[in-house]
């Protein structure tokens, strides 16, 4: 199909009239006002968004969706992948709703290994890098819901008699997602195969990749407060949920506080960014960083994470709180207690927040 530099139009094909509960599946229409080339794509039918101009044909309603992308840049580029360049002046549609119905290709697939080259390298700390993988298809994306994660593979276990190697699968949550590439930023432990192995790759080398896999699927406005205690690269989630609260401006929940634990000041991953969003978001977005190992002059909470600290940082039990915990197996003990062996079992939340208060139907741990 053609680029055009316009408006895409949208119309709507209704088989028949269906209960706002219900699920029915309608098709969204997008037609370039240009070319006039149209795609369509089945959704199911949403409360979220408005129908403008509506006008009957026969059995099908038609309407025009002028849709506001401004602060959905995956919904942006699904448009533009239609034809058109961009949308204005339109009637309001939620972030949810607008991922849903005009989200680009998906590069990755749940059902099969996919392997994507790494376009660059980049040095964060002495032991973190961050890897920029790009998508065959350049107006494809990751396909990331918030929160889930992608899965890794790399043949570099133990040898075989053949001669060939085992075969290492790991779970990362991408640190950036969008249109034509993901970054994931990668913290080389000494016992960790897939870190190291990832750590070293270079510009030109291939990883394979499935997903994405669903962890914890967020509702606008299901929570009131939202905690997050993180430790090392268990950011990573994090900062989904928290950019997808601070980027919706019909999102109205009132505070999301990050505790992000670490051994050194240089430790800490993606600093920048968590302070961008801090800044930006004064009043909502509250972060404390806590030291194991803290330089002279640190003013901030020092040591292993404690019920004190998390009582100063966290909101409180409610039954419109959710608190949200990933990092290095022993800090989640401490905190929440482990999960159990069952990835689908979260397990008795017992440590820190069992102390403060929290039960499960509270906390979700990574």
């Amino acid at each position: 199909m053609s680029r055009c530099p316009s408006v895409a139009h949208a119309s709507v094909d209704r088989c028949r009239q269906a209960p706002a509960k219900t699920t029915k599946k309608i098709t969204l229409r997008l037609t370039c006002t240009n070319c006039k080339s149209v795609r369509l794509k089945p959704i199911k039918r949403s409360k979220h968004f408005e129908i403008c101009d509506k006008k009957p044909k026969g059995k099908q309603m038609f309407a025009r969706l002028r849709l506001g992308v401004r602060h959905a840049p995956v919904a942006a580029a699904g448009l533009a992948a239609f034809g058109a360049a961009s949308a204005t002046e339109c009637s309001w549609m939620s972030i949810d709703s607008m991922y849903e119905l005009l989200s680009p290709p998906a590069a990755l697939s749940p059902a099969e290994w996919r392997p994507l080259k790494v376009f660059s390298v980049e040095q964060l700390t002495h032991n973190t890098k961050r890897l920029r993988f790009t998508f065959p298809d350049v107006h494809a994306a990751a396909g990331m819901e918030v929160a889930s994660c992608l899965v890794t593979r790399a043949f570099i276990g133990k040898l075989k008699e053949d001669g060939t190697r085992g075969v290492v699968v790991r779970p990362y949550t991408p640190s950036h997602t969008t249109v034509g590439y993901l970054e994931l930023v990668i913290k080389e432990y000494p016992e960790g195969k897939m870190s190291k192995h990832i750590a070293s790759l270079k510009v030109g080398d291939t990883l394979e990749f499935k997903g994405p896999i669903p962890k914890f699927s967020y509702i606008t406005n299901a929570f009131s407060h939202v905690g997050m205690v993180a430790g090392g690269s268990g950011i990573t989630p994090m900062l989904q949920v928290a950019e997808r609260i601070l980027d919706n401006p019909h999102d109205d929940t009132q505070e999301v506080s990050l505790v992000f634990a670490n051994v050194t000041e240089d430790d800490i991953l993606l600093r920048d960014k968590i302070d961008e969003m801090r800044a930006a978001h004064p009043d909502q977005f509250k972060v404390t960083y806590v030291l194991d190992s803290p330089p002279p002059g640190w003013d901030g909470p020092s040591g292993l994470l404690s019920p004190e600290i998390l009582r100063e940082s966290l909101p409180p039990p409610g039954i419109v709180t959710k608190i949200l915990v990933c990092g290095p197996p022993g800090m989640v003990a401490a905190v929440c207690g482990p999960k159990a062996n069952n990835e689908k079992d979260q397990g008795e939340v017992c440590g820190h927040l069992r102390t403060l208060g929290f039960t499960s139907e509270h906390v979700f741990k990574f």
